[in-house]
């Protein structure tokens, strides 16, 4: 609905396809406890929720990176491939790896929360300001 309605906004079809690829995110945790050959799909579902839920951190309203620095964050995903593709390899089970992992996935959940303050105090416009609430929204408003 949503890539429909807006079939000229960009940012629309990123938002939608991270709704989409973080539906079934869910039901397929359970294909990591037990070896398949769907393994590999459900890695590679799951890292593309992970870069798009970033992505549409980083650049919800406009569809821009503001501030401009802020798309050089992106590198954080190479250091998720190997923890996202190779679970159980040595360098992705040792407890440093695994200490760095969680604290740069911290330092960019923090990240963006900063980012979307940011934009919502000093950039954003009237209506983005309302775009921004929406998805905030108290279930008491409900």
């Amino acid at each position: 609905m949503i890539a429909w309605h807006r079939s000229d906004d960009h940012m629309a079809h990123i938002v939608a396809l991270m709704l989409v690829t973080l539906g079934p995110m869910s039901e397929t945790s359970t294909v990591l406890a037990s070896p398949s050959l769907w393994q590999l799909p459900n890695a590679c579902l799951f890292f593309l929720a992970f870069a798009l839920l970033m992505l549409v951190g980083l650049l919800f309203p406009t569809g821009r990176f503001v501030p401009r620095w802020t798309g050089f964050t992106l590198v954080f995903l190479a250091v998720a491939i190997p923890f996202t593709f190779f679970p159980n390899a040595p360098f992705s089970l040792s407890p440093r790896a695994l200490l760095l992992y969680y604290l740069l996935s911290l330092g960019e959940t923090v990240l963006l929360a900063a980012v979307q303050l940011y934009r919502y105090r000093r950039v954003s416009s009237p209506i983005q300001r309302q775009q921004t609430k929406w998805p905030c929204v108290k279930e008491d408003a409900l």
